[in-house]
């Protein structure tokens, strides 16, 4: 016997129902009422030719979204004082710009001073390409600890976001390009340092 119990008539009975999993035929619309909460074990993929989705709030509970195009997304690239081997400057890549690439901002953030031992070290960063390698950011002393070039000004942002007239605008890529931030050191050589890191962000919409 297997399904819904409906009437029995007995001292003792028994029931048992029968494991057996739902199949569909592609036709049907489910409709939950109340909460649904769904725990999927291993890897679990959605094919469709388009998903609609119709909620309100949507929390990834702090995951990362990866591989996602038509979405402003930020790069995050970090630089330690340990990548930095060259004498006076270096030129470091963040970022590679596919065609269609929009850069529409970037910023960063000295999280340790560079310097060798106690002895902090003047030390400048710009980003761009090596064509134009502040395009993105003007170069700035890397100093104090704390986020640099937040201010949405044509002195701290380079060219690729202000045009003649200072509008802000944002960079696109017809062709794929590398993206660099390029290393200055004021007082010694960068392979001389063995402290300091700063993080580069670059806001992105990717397009398919």
């Amino acid at each position: 016997m297997s399904g819904d119990l409906t009437l029995v008539r007995a001292k003792r009975s028994r029931f048992f129902a029968k494991p057996h999993k739902s199949q569909f035929d592609g036709n049907e619309t489910q409709h939950v009422k109340g909460n649904l909460t769904a725990s999927v074990d291993g890897s679990y993929s959605v094919v469709a030719d388009s998903l609609d989705l119709d909620v309100g709030t949507i929390d990834m509970n702090d995951a990362i979204v990866s591989n996602v195009k038509n979405v402003l997304r930020t790069e995050k690239t970090t630089i330690a004082h340990s990548a930095l081997t060259k004498t006076a400057s270096q030129y470091v890549k963040i970022y590679r710009a596919s065609p269609g690439d929009t850069v529409f901002n970037q910023f960063g953030n000295l999280t340790a001073a560079f310097g060798r031992g106690a002895s902090l070290m003047r030390t400048r960063v710009e980003v761009g390409a090596k064509a134009d390698p502040n395009g993105f950011g003007v170069s700035v002393l890397a100093t104090p600890e704390g986020w640099k070039w937040t201010t949405e000004s044509y002195s701290y942002k380079g060219a690729y976001f202000y045009n003649a007239s200072r509008d802000r605008v944002p960079k696109s890529f017809a062709a794929g390009a590398d993206l660099y931030a390029l290393v200055t050191a004021s007082d010694m050589f960068l392979a001389s340092l063995d402290a300091g890191s700063i993080d580069i962000y670059l806001d992105v919409m990717s397009r398919a």
